[in-house]
């Protein structure tokens, strides 16, 4: 990356596309453009002010050698390490990630590389099951299926679209987000707990037959148990016998997929969250860390993770 000076700011061009964001092909068409250098200029006087505001609270902290941040050698992992797994170096690492273009490059890489499993794995399985359904003809599932893929799909979508540090600012919440939602939820024993059950036709078609049929007489279970493979089976079956059968097929396996739509939910919150506070919060690292506790509502889950994070972006 070039460290040419961009006219007029007097700012290296690897710090405007690593540390602010812009892009290179829009620095190399706008030369000259006015309303560029003035975006690219407020933009500097945010992430100034970002570490300046670490600075100053490590500073009033009375944190010892606190200036060592200021050298741009400096790595976040070792910010965690010599300041220590807690605020304080929480924000000595989220200060010094602003002040190295090389730094903010090779963080964002690496908390992406250490992120991009987690919503891979969980649309993979989401997408296997709604193949299911749909194969099955049973469309009002693939309809709540189709609706929480799109959901985390578009989360992640907008997590990676975000440039320079803030890429990893966010990168960090997105984290934070994914540990939380596997204790709480966990989300990918549940899909595969789900698949496996998907994937068993025979214990599939006992445990339906079962809820479906209840006390009906020997003769009328035969008749439902063969209509309902039919309908398993993706095969078209007469419009009075599927109605019935059919709406109860879809409220069995709507209530088996009960966690989909709370984990939906729970992403819906993420998702208006993310792009409000945690995300767009850059008016320094301590009203940053603020408002990923006050999302979270645990101080030490959240700095405790964030510690971990920062140190070893693989720890996700």
């Amino acid at each position: 990356m070039s460290d040419k000076l961009i006219t007029n700011l007097n700012l290296r061009e690897d710090y405007i596309v690593h540390v602010l964001g812009f892009e290179k092909t829009t620095l190399n068409e706008g030369t000259h453009n006015l309303a560029l250098h003035y975006d690219i200029l407020e933009a500097h006087i945010i992430t100034e002010t970002w570490f300046n505001d670490g600075l100053k609270w490590l500073k009033n902290k009375g944190v010892k050698g606190y200036e060592n941040i200021k050298d741009k050698a400096f790595e976040v992992p070792n910010a965690i390490k010599q300041y220590g797994e807690n605020i304080t170096g929480i924000v000595a690492a989220i200060t010094a990630m602003v002040n190295d273009p090389d730094e903010a490059k090779a963080y964002a890489a690496g908390i992406f590389a250490a992120i991009r499993q987690w919503p891979k794995k969980v649309l993979n399985r989401l997408k296997w099951m709604y193949n299911w359904f749909r194969d099955k003809g049973l469309k009002p599932v693939t309809d709540v299926l189709e609706k929480i893929y799109k959901l985390v799909a578009n989360i992640w979508k907008k997590v990676q679209s975000i440039k320079g540090v803030s890429r990893s600012i966010s990168m960090l919440v997105f984290g934070l987000s994914t540990i939380y939602l596997e204790e709480q939820f966990k989300i990918f024993k549940k899909l595969d707990k789900a698949n496996d059950y998907l994937n068993n036709p025979e214990e599939l078609l006992k445990d339906i037959t079962k809820s479906i049929v209840q006390d009906k007489v020997d003769n009328k279970i035969e008749d439902e148990k063969e209509t309902i493979q039919n309908i398993l089976d993706g095969e078209e079956v007469e419009e009075n016998e599927k109605n019935e059968i059919y709406k109860e097929i879809i409220s069995f396996f709507k209530e088996k997929l009960s966690f989909i739509e709370e984990i939906k939910e729970k992403f819906i919150d993420i998702g208006k969250d993310l792009a409000g506070k945690a995300l767009e919060q850059f008016s320094g690292p301590i009203a940053w860390i603020k408002a990923v506790i006050e999302f979270f509502g645990k101080t030490a889950w959240v700095v405790n993770n964030l510690a971990k994070i920062l140190l070893e972006p693989m720890y996700i």
